[in-house]
């Protein structure tokens, strides 16, 4: 088992987020809630804790980060794996620790298949829509979902931001971490491997609407070069 987020509702309730093996060789997405004293909340999921699997003939189901919204409903973001490849999803659960049937299909929003896609982090805007971060095809990966679960055409192209910021073709890039700003733009940390197998981590700005913020750093992104040879931020 392995715990990935904590998070506290407004009313100080505790909840857990990550992944467990129960009933089975396959891992499972897991959501625990504990009173403020750390006893688990018997009304939240099955006695305290809920278990989901995006498919459960897949091997890996697993959770990397969530967010809270205005009212208490979770979003839990991360990714499955066959052997082969991975889908991503974000998964909605209501204030009972159940699928939210509004949300996509039966609580799940779910990515194509292929290209390593992976949601690493997630955030809720102002209007309630997740925005998740990770990579696909190696290069940084932000998408803007609507309340229904349903990608939000009017962010980047067509709900997708793709961002390369090292043009060679053998440098990869990674988004693992994402705070959506009171102003409604978007910053996001991570690392980028160039070419030779250098190691730099970043901070990167987005706009509302997906484009980068020419305002931030170097037209959008800002290399930390904290260490000399490699660097990571997650």
């Amino acid at each position: 088992d392995k715990m990935e987020k904590l998070l506290v509702q407004k009313d100080g309730k505790i909840i857990t987020v990550g992944g467990a093996r129960v009933g089975g060789s396959n891992y499972s997405i897991y959501a625990s809630r504990h009173n403020a004293d750390g006893t688990l909340d018997e009304t939240y999921g099955e006695n305290g804790i809920a278990y989901f699997k995006v498919n459960p003939l897949i091997y890996m189901n697993y959770a990397f980060d969530a967010a809270l919204n205005e009212d208490d409903y979770l979003f839990i973001t991360g990714y499955t794996f066959d052997y082969s490849n991975n889908t991503a999803f974000i998964l909605c659960l209501d204030e009972n620790g159940i699928e939210n049937t509004d949300f996509g299909e039966n609580g799940f929003a779910i990515s194509e298949y292929g290209n390593g896609i992976v949601y690493d982090a997630i955030d809720i805007d102002d209007k309630g829509r997740p925005i998740v971060a990770g990579y696909y095809n190696d290069n940084i990966l932000v998408r803007r979902y609507n309340i229904k679960g349903n990608l939000d055409k009017s962010f980047g192209e067509n709900g997708t931001v793709i961002i390369k910021p090292d043009p060679s073709p053998y440098a990869w890039s990674y988004a693992y971490d994402i705070e959506i700003l009171e102003n409604g733009k978007i910053l996001l940390t991570g690392h980028k491997v160039s070419e030779s197998g250098i190691y730099v981590s970043y901070l990167l700005r987005l706009r509302s609407n997906g484009s980068l913020d020419t305002e931030f750093g170097n037209e959008g992104i800002l290399e930390l070069h904290a260490g000399e040879y490699a660097e990571y931020a997650e």
